[in-house]
C-alpha cells in the first residue's frame, strides 16, 4: 500500500493497470490497496465501473489546487 501511495504522489490520478505496472504488483494486490485507501478516504474511484477504473488522490489534488501561486 505504501508503494501505491508513493505512486499516487507522482501521478495523482491512476488506473489500476497503470498502478500495477508502476509499482510492480499484481492487479488483485493493487485493487485491494485501492479499496483500502478508498475506505480511509484518501482516494476516490472516478468512473463508477468495474473495468478501466480511475482513482484520484483527492486530498493531494485538493492541496495542490488550494493556491494559485506555482509551487
Amino acid at each position: 500500500m505504501l508503494r501505491l501511495h508513493e505512486a499516487l504522489q507522482i501521478q495523482p490520478i491512476l488506473s489500476s493497470s497503470k498502478a500495477a505496472a508502476c509499482i510492480g504488483a499484481s492487479a488483485p494486490t493493487v485493487n485491494n490497496a485501492f479499496r483500502k485507501l478508498e475506505s480511509l478516504g484518501l482516494v476516490h474511484e472516478m468512473t463508477g465501473g468495474h473495468y478501466g477504473r480511475l482513482y484520484a488522490y483527492t486530498e493531494y489534488l485538493s492541496i495542490l489546487s488550494q493556491n494559485d501561486e506555482p509551487l
